[in-house]
């Protein structure tokens, strides 16, 4: 089943009398030209490792999540969705957020969405990850070099 969108809203994609246009991702294009959206069953959520690295919402949820580190290290990754090193390193970012979860906090911070907090910490380039503790940069590392950040993690824990 689905409903009708509004040309364009839900895909990009405009309607044509091509087969190839009759199907998108989200639903297909009726004899009328209309958009059908189907509504599939909501994907359960990766809740293993992922869920060892917080996706820092804003600001505050960044503030918040600072001072409930304590005097835990916090490994903050500054990204992007459309950044293939960013893509790259992350199954290694989560192996090290499950072998160090006892006394690191890992962040992640996604450039795009969260403007204020990457302008704060002066982001330029990602990945960036920024070490903080006790609520004071300690140290900085750009690129994925996963090893390097490894021996920023262990030097500062």
């Amino acid at each position: 089943m689905g409903t009708t969108c509004k040309l364009g809203l839900c895909c990009g994609k405009k309607a044509a009398n091509s087969a190839a246009a009759k199907t998108s991702t989200l639903g297909a294009v009726d004899e009328a030209g209309d958009h059908k959206v189907k509504f599939g069953k909501k994907r359960k959520k990766n809740t293993n490792m992922s869920s060892l690295i917080h996706s820092v919402q804003d600001k505050d949820d960044f503030t918040t999540q600072l001072k409930e580190a304590g005097g835990k290290l916090v490994v903050v990754d500054f990204y992007a969705t459309w950044c293939g090193p960013c893509k790259m390193i992350t199954p290694k970012l989560e192996e090290m957020a499950q072998s160090m979860m006892a006394d690191v906090v890992f962040l992640k911070v996604d450039v795009d969405e969260c403007e204020e907090v990457a302008t704060d910490y002066g982001i330029s380039c990602m990945p960036t990850f920024i070490l903080i503790k006790n609520a004071e940069k300690v140290d900085e590392f750009s690129g994925a070099n996963a090893d390097k950040l490894k021996e920023l993690i262990e030097k500062n824990k």
